[in-house]
């Protein structure tokens, strides 16, 4: 067997985020967590972003990736965990579905 390596290329790099909190430093990591092509050219990607520490509730989102301008764009914001997200077709619209692991980390509130 044989083995190659593949090329690794950054695409797009996420800013981090502010911190709204008193607790911990002023800004916090973006943590992608998902990424998914969405979109019928397949030039679309969609992340989910986890904050870091100390994980604000609200401060997790999904992005909408442009991968032949390298941009992205807020699509989902106010979440708290998000984890995944599915991006469906439905009667012509674009719907999302995202997949949060606690609606409160630091308070173990549950999944939503």
């Amino acid at each position: 067997m044989k083995v190659e390596p593949r090329q690794v290329q950054t695409r797009v790099r996420f800013a981090p985020l502010d911190n709204p909190t008193p607790v911990g430093p002023w800004q916090i990591d973006a943590i992608p967590t998902s990424i998914h092509q969405f979109g019928n050219d397949r030039n679309g990607m969609l992340v989910t972003l986890l904050s870091g520490f100390p994980f604000p509730v609200g401060g997790a989102q999904v992005c909408k990736i442009i991968v032949a301008t390298q941009s992205n764009e807020l699509l989902i914001g106010g979440l708290s965990s998000a984890i995944d997200v599915v991006g469906l077709k439905f009667q012509g619209r674009d719907q999302f579905y995202v997949l949060e692991f606690s609606a409160n980390q630091l308070a173990q509130a549950p999944v939503r």
